[in-house]
């Protein structure tokens, strides 16, 4: 992709630059079928966007999960947090991408739904973290990805118009919110998304099913 007038890249974390949708996958699904909690077949595109209090007030209120809202979070990242401290891999050609992306002159950032206590920890085991201008989560601006709000923060937050800004992720509705906000959007190829791959394809300024093909 050429970006021509575009300062600043603008990252998702889960399943756009790290492999650890699988891990959330695995998480949520043993702690409802543990209690015996139906659930739709859509609930990773659901949750996706959200941040983990939202996720935690997801399961709980709108699914029935019998726990409060404490308890869900932390059976959640007991078991999560030794994932992205040991385990969850870089997906492929992130970081060469990264590197040939800051040294053409691109200022780079990561929004995340997952809190710093996950994000921070894995990109600098990953050796990532140093090549990001920032690094936010939701719950730095207390929104969810799917609230145009979040993006325009970010931008005011980074000094850059929402035009001069690339935002990739692998999520339908992450980047649908963002292309409403005003940013180039660029969707990325990921198996927990695969069934709105097409619907991505659709919206997304670019598809790309490696980060190499970004550039």
């Amino acid at each position: 992709m050429r970006f021509d007038k575009k300062t600043d890249c603008i990252f998702d974390l889960d399943g756009t630059l790290i492999d650890s949708m699988p891990v959330w996958a695995d998480r949520i699904y043993h702690l409802l079928d543990e209690n015996k909690i139906a659930y739709p077949v859509d609930i990773l595109r659901t949750v996706a966007p959200m941040d983990n209090a939202a996720i935690a007030d997801y399961l709980r209120d709108e699914l029935g999960l019998q726990m409060d809202a404490a308890e869900i979070l932390a059976r959640m990242q007991a078991f999560i947090t030794a994932d992205y401290r040991e385990r969850i891999p870089a997906k492929a050609t992130v970081p060469e991408t990264l590197k040939t992306l800051k040294k053409d002159g691109l200022r780079l950032h990561v929004l995340t739904a997952s809190p710093h206590s996950l994000t921070d920890v894995c990109l600098k085991r990953l050796g990532l973290w140093a090549l990001f201008d920032t690094v936010w989560s939701c719950e730095d601006f207390s929104l969810p990805k799917t609230d145009t709000a979040i993006y325009l923060r970010v931008c005011e937050k980074i000094g850059a118009a929402p035009a001069a800004c690339v935002f990739a992720d692998d999520n339908l509705l992450a980047l649908t919110t963002a292309k409403k906000a005003g940013l180039t959007v660029v969707g990325v190829a990921d198996e927990s998304d695969a069934e709105d791959s097409e619907s991505i394809r659709k919206i997304a300024d670019l598809y790309v099913k490696k980060m190499e093909d970004i550039l």
